[in-house]
């Protein structure tokens, strides 16, 4: 029965890089999409709110979210997957924190990219997280299977730590893909690979023995044949003057040998065609 995840050599990797985080709600704020149309659910928050945010009352005095910084985790349901923020990766950790270098009136920039590396991207969960520096908790999330994003600027809109999507809060990222060998295959992985690849050598050995054998049972004319029908097809005119040299030393009448004597010269014995077209390629 075949195992599932195969070992891989070749591991696939998704560079995020942020750029920036658009409208992050304030402590205690709460700013949910009630009104989406596009998202049918949304109107769920306005007979069960309890379920979207919290139910708390709201307090007046907000407080702004001091350097809020990024965490990028993946969550994989098999092979290996590893975050870092440089490649190769020299640790298999599945956690990678980005710091913010600037911020604006709404608005807090990143530089640092990370890898995402996994060998089954499909089948590999990415968490991307807002954690507030000060309290040391999460304030934000959104997930996204690693699969599926696609290269170029894209956008996550961010959650509030109960799943509902926070109303204009984006994180602006910008995503390549690339490759990576994986140095965490294990020994019988790699004892298993090499084995198969010494069975399909000898298995090709066997054959190309098979096929010389085959062909010393050839009789020499059929080796000719075959050695006349590769210069035919390599040099097509020297194989028509071949040919024709043939055709001229096999209807030219055979001279009688030079005799000295009385007596009756002795007939010549007949070619035969092997002697003929080995004298026309000598």
């Amino acid at each position: 029965t075949p195992c599932w995840p195969p070992p891989r050599v070749q591991l696939r990797v998704v560079t995020v890089r942020p750029l920036t985080l658009f409208q992050l709600p304030a402590r205690y704020e709460e700013r949910p999409c009630k009104h989406d149309a596009s998202r049918p659910r949304s109107q769920a928050n306005l007979y069960v709110p309890e379920l979207s945010y919290s139910a708390l009352p709201r307090r007046k005095h907000k407080e702004e979210v001091h350097e809020p910084f990024l965490s990028f985790e993946l969550y994989s349901i098999g092979g290996f997957s590893c975050v870092c923020p440089v490649l190769p990766p020299s640790t298999s950790s599945t956690k990678c924190l980005v710091r913010a270098t600037a911020f604006s009136e709404g608005e807090v920039h990143y530089e640092q990219e990370v890898h995402c590396v996994a060998a089954e991207r499909m089948e590999t969960v990415l968490r991307v997280s807002v954690n507030d520096h000060d309290r040391e908790e999460e304030v934000a999330y959104d997930t996204a299977v690693l699969g599926t994003l696609r290269e170029g600027y894209r956008v996550f809109h961010m959650r509030n730590m109960k799943g509902t999507r926070i109303d204009s809060c984006f994180l602006l990222v910008h995503i390549s893909f690339g490759t990576q060998v994986n140095a965490w295959v294990g020994e019988q992985e790699l004892v298993k690979t090499l084995a198969q690849k010494d069975a399909a050598l000898v298995s090709a050995q066997k054959t190309i023995a098979m096929l010389a054998a085959a062909l010393q049972q050839l009789s020499p004319h059929h080796q000719l044949a075959s050695a006349l029908a590769l210069t035919d097809s390599a040099k097509p005119e020297q194989s028509c003057e071949t040919s024709d040299k043939v055709w001229q030393l096999s209807s030219r009448p055979s001279r009688p040998a030079h005799h000295d004597g009385d007596g009756p010269s002795p007939e010549r014995r007949p070619r035969s065609k092997l002697e003929v077209v080995l004298n026309a390629c000598l």
